[in-house]
């Protein structure tokens, strides 16, 4: 992501982000469960989507807009992936649903009637 907005940043006479490359150990030994570490990356993707978001409904520059866009498409399909590696590893516990409105009603009904 940082290589997509470079070039925009370089012509705006900006600093360009630094990478995280220069953080990476050679060490082997997980230093975090592998379930932790995933959602830890869901939330820091899920964040990115937030920002992009943010970030498009503020600007004005239609160059920036199509970045956002393209690159809040790819963080998408990257968040599928990590979501579906998490329910096949039973990591990713089932999401709060809506009240089965007509199934209360009826509940309801049969006690009133009862």
């Amino acid at each position: 992501h940082i290589a997509a907005f470079e070039k925009i940043f370089r012509e705006e006479k900006l600093n360009s982000p630094i990478s995280w490359q220069s953080h990476v150990t050679s060490s082997t030994t997980a230093p975090f469960s592998d379930k932790w570490m995933m959602y830890q990356i869901q939330l820091s993707t899920q964040v990115a989507i937030a920002f992009y978001g943010a970030a498009l409904s503020v600007t004005s520059r239609r160059d920036l807009g199509e970045k956002y866009v393209a690159l809040t498409s790819e963080l998408l399909r990257y968040a599928e992936d990590g979501a579906n590696l998490m329910i096949d590893n039973g990591w990713l516990e089932e999401p709060p649903k809506a009240s089965d409105r007509r199934k209360l009603a009826e509940g309801k009904r049969e006690g009133r009637d009862g």
